[in-house]
Formats: C-alpha cells, sequence, structure tokens
C-alpha cells in the first residue's frame, strides 16, 4: 500500500509519445497509479520520493497552505516553478481543468519526465529552465536518487541531510533515509540571458 492507502502497481507500457531522448529506450517506463487513476512517470531507484512526493501533494496537500490556492472558476494562470516530475501541476489541473500551467524546470534528468507526465494536459507548457535572481550561468547539483532535491546551492542539501539523518535515528520512514544519503551531480544550466 502507498501513502495515503491508495494502491501502486507499475505499468511498463505506457506509450512514451516520442517524448524521450535515445538514452531512454534503454529503460522501460517507471509509473506509479493511484487509486483514482492517476498515472505518473518517476526516475528509476527514486520510487520513495515519487511516494512521498505523492503524499505531501495529493494527500496531505502541503502545496496547498498559507493563502496557496488553485481558483476553482475560470483560467487562472499558474507557475509550477521546480515543477520536477509536474505532481502540483497535475493537482492544480484536477482542481480546476481550465487553468493553464506552465510548469518550469531546469534539471535535464526530469524534464523529459514532466513534459510525459503532461502530456495529455490542456493548456499546459513546459519549459526548461532555472529561474534564478541574476541572469548567467549557475551549477545545479542534481542528486540521482532524490531529483526533487536538486539545488543550486548544495550547502543547503548538506544541512537538509544533517536533518535527515537525525530524523532516521529518531526512526522516520525509509524516504528520509534514501534522501539523507545522495551524491550531487553537477549540470550546469543556462539562467536568464
Amino acid at each position: 500500500a502507498a501513502p495515503g492507502g491508495a494502491k501502486y502497481h507499475l505499468q511498463p507500457d505506457l506509450p512514451r509519445h516520442g517524448l524521450y531522448r535515445p538514452e531512454d529506450r534503454l529503460m522501460p517506463p517507471t509509473l506509479l497509479e493511484d487509486g483514482s487513476g492517476l498515472t505518473f512517470e518517476y526516475l528509476p531507484g527514486t520510487l520513495d520520493e515519487a511516494e512521498f512526493l505523492y503524499e505531501e501533494i495529493f494527500v496531505r496537500r502541503s502545496y496547498l497552505q498559507h493563502g496557496v490556492h488553485v481558483p476553482e472558476r475560470g483560467s487562472p494562470l499558474i507557475v509550477d516553478a521546480g515543477a520536477n516530475l509536474g505532481l502540483f501541476s497535475l493537482l492544480a489541473l484536477s482542481i480546476n481543468p481550465r487553468a493553464r500551467v506552465l510548469a518550469v524546470e531546469p534539471s535535464p534528468h526530469t524534464f523529459p519526465l514532466l513534459e510525459r507526465n503532461l502530456f495529455r494536459a490542456a493548456h499546459v507548457r513546459c519549459v526548461p529552465a532555472l529561474l534564478r535572481e541574476r541572469p548567467g550561468k549557475h551549477e545545479l547539483h542534481c542528486f540521482g536518487d532524490a531529483p526533487a532535491e536538486s539545488t543550486c546551492h548544495p550547502r543547503e542539501r548538506a544541512a537538509q541531510r544533517a536533518r535527515l539523518d537525525a530524523a532516521v535515528k529518531r526512526g522516520a520512514p525509509s524516504a528520509a533515509a534514501a534522501a539523507a544519503t545522495a551524491w550531487p551531480a553537477a549540470v550546469v544550466v543556462a539562467a536568464g540571458g
């Protein structure tokens, strides 16, 4: 059983719709499906993170707090900055199917999955970009087993790892343990101009 009691199963035969890189052909898609029919692809080896994100976004609705909401009427513009796999975009569209979504994701590892996860949605544009306060080139540190934690600030990641290590020692779930042990691979991306 998955977080929130939903049952997941792997579906390795979902069509790829031509939105993949040549090296993707070597690896079958890794998919989760919840009990309501939502299916999304995640990176191989990141099941714990995919389940955690699903729990955070769809079950606990953690992204809809502190005044953040998706209008149920009209066609609002939703900007999903750091969209990762597009789960918040999918939640927003489940609340308001007429919403227009701009999903921005800098990681070259997760961007193809973002496109595949949102390909059926109307009024969605996926942009491979890094949002920064200054234009120029910035180093993005991508973590193989926790891609949602990709950052331009690896010191913040180190502090997060220390907090997760402490949580694991107190008996936190295995997702925290997996996220706490990732090592970065640097990817240089352009932001702004």
